[in-house]
């Protein structure tokens, strides 16, 4: 499917607006690399020069750059040999992503599984990327605009199939779609996630332009719903509510997307002056599909959670390699600076390439600075899953060294690395840039938060519904005084043992990309 040409501006002329890079045409300039230990061949077909400056790139800005080799004992043209162009380049991309070993595991940092055959980080696109690509899906839903239907599907792990997720104000929201409703029959024809054939059929209808489904709702009434992509804003809050545990007042939010801030922060400070007026004093962020997104946002909601008493200490510093922190990856020089019109940044008559970026950690260290009227936040219970990732994951590890912190649900993502894009010929690399870590200096979750007390993501029941696992343990850790729970209740073991088979599992696809994306870049003086 093709991107909607309403928001093809957005995709193509904002895709990391102010980060993505465009290449220069001067091919002496592009390929002489001081740091490759040896130059390329001149000459060449635009194929083998294109696998050369993906090399190239690799060798001077990806953060684990020590572990390439020479450019002649990688030797990136011997990558010609494959059907398309695009196929050479992605495997180039695996390779140079599977070299850095993480001595923690034995296994490389991008390492997904013995069979998946993609990195866990990296990636690599065409520019006139379509909808469902990751990076023009980063960019839509980062911007705070969509063009889908709105909703998500899970196997509820009974064999039946539920309603996963629901974006406020989107087609599926507008048709009174609701998380847990319980999806009977998709064009009419009764499905199971127990049957191969039902499956097929569900994630070839999520392909199409529209979509009926016939659902239950939680009252047991059924209702049946026509379903048409369209484009909508993002309202990245799915839920806001006070709830009581033990007394305690309890804020909770469920927040998916890191979206620009100015299409966050509203929600975001209507959320939390809710909370502050109703004299909240512990928080459950819900953060179980937050993939991530833009930095800043990120900051404004640590900023939001923690105490003015914090103002001026360290969140977070994002860490580049050393060829960049000392101003030496030359290559730079070749891609161009962009403001947030798309357009080429200008100084003295001079256009700025991202070698004038400063890199260096003092440049890239961020402190607190309180925002909102909400203090003296005692706990903070974080819901996560596999699917929580990258930013989300920095609010967490930024509040681990001044709060109380408890983490609920699955092992999340695991990716403290964040990227900005290197435009080559009409290809986009993604290649980690930076590793963020926190004012102790702790950022090697590679592998995931492992949840305090581990929970399933419990789709049939709707966010907010305290009896659904993930929420009902969070507070059950608040009333405990934020310390976990040494022993469980029999009922509550009677209700763990279940629910401990289900696996809940996306069904249709999941469009989400795990990212993070930072464009405070700062210029060097």
């Amino acid at each position: 499917m093709k991107l909607n040409p309403v928001l093809q501006k957005v995709v193509y002329g904002c895709l990391f607006a102010g980060l993505s890079l465009q290449a220069c045409q001067k091919e002496d300039d592009l390929f002489v690399d001081s740091k490759a230990d040896s130059a390329p061949e001149p000459g060449g077909t635009r194929t083998e020069q294109t696998l050369d400056s993906i090399f190239l790139y690799a060798k001077q800005t990806y953060l684990w750059y020590d572990a390439l080799p020479s450019y002649k004992d990688f030797n990136p043209r011997k990558y010609n040999i494959y059907r398309t162009e695009l196929e050479a380049f992605e495997k180039e991309v695996f390779d140079i992503s599977q070299l850095k070993i993480n001595s923690s595991t034995g296994t490389p940092f991008e390492f997904v599984s013995r069979t998946a055959g993609y990195p866990k980080y990296s990636y690599l696109e065409e520019n006139d990327a379509f909808i469902g690509s990751p990076g023009a899906r980063m960019a839509m839903a980062s911007e705070g605009t969509e063009y889908d239907f709105g909703f998500g599907l899970a196997n509820a792990g009974d064999g039946g199939i539920r309603i996963r997720y629901v974006y406020p104000g989107s087609p599926a929201g507008n048709a009174g779609l609701l998380r847990a409703d319980r999806v009977l029959k998709v064009n009419d024809r009764e499905v199971r996630t127990d049957s191969q054939s039902d499956i097929d059929f569900i994630n070839n209808a999520m392909r199409q332009s529209s979509i009926k489904l016939t659902v239950q709702k939680k009252d047991g009434s059924v209702v049946s719903v026509t379903v048409a992509e369209n484009t909508y804003t993002v309202n990245p809050v799915f839920k806001k509510a006070v709830l009581n545990a033990g007394g305690a007042k309890v804020g909770y939010i469920v927040y998916d997307t890191f979206t620009r801030l100015s299409n966050s922060q509203a929600a975001l400070d209507q959320a939390f002056t809710e909370f502050a007026n109703a004299g909240v004093t512990d928080l459950v962020v819900d953060f179980r599909y937050n993939g991530g997104g833009y930095v800043h946002t990120a900051e404004y909601l640590c900023n939001l959670i923690a105490p003015s008493g914090l103002n001026g200490s360290v969140m977070y510093t994002e860490l580049y390699n050393d060829l960049m922190q000392k101003g030496e990856a030359d290559i730079l020089k070749n891609q161009v600076l962009l403001d947030e019109n798309n357009e080429p940044k200008k100084s003295r008559g001079r256009t700025l390439t991202y070698d004038d970026i400063d890199f260096s950690e003092a440049k890239t260290t961020y402190r607190f600075s309180k925002e909102g009227s909400l203090e003296n936040i005692r706990n903070v219970v974080f819901i996560v899953t596999g699917n929580t990732a990258s930013a989300s994951e920095l609010v967490i590890n930024t509040l681990k060294p001044y709060m109380n912190v408890a983490i609920v649900g699955e092992k999340s993502y695991g990716k403290p690395v964040g990227f900005f894009g290197i435009t080559i010929d009409k290809y986009k690399v993604y290649f980690p840039n930076f590793q963020t870590v926190n004012s102790e200096k702790k950022g090697d979750y590679f592998d995931g938060f492992t949840p305090d007390i581990k929970t399933i993501d419990d789709v049939t029941k709707d966010f907010g519904d305290v009896q659904e696992e993930s929420l009902a343990t969070a507070l059950a850790i608040i009333q405990n005084g934020g310390t976990i729970p040494n022993a469980r209740t029999a009922s509550e073991n009677a209700r763990l043992k279940s629910t401990s088979g289900m696996e809940v599992t996306p069904i249709g696809g999941d469009n989400k990309l795990k990212g993070m994306i930072e464009e405070r870049l700062h210029l060097a003086q």
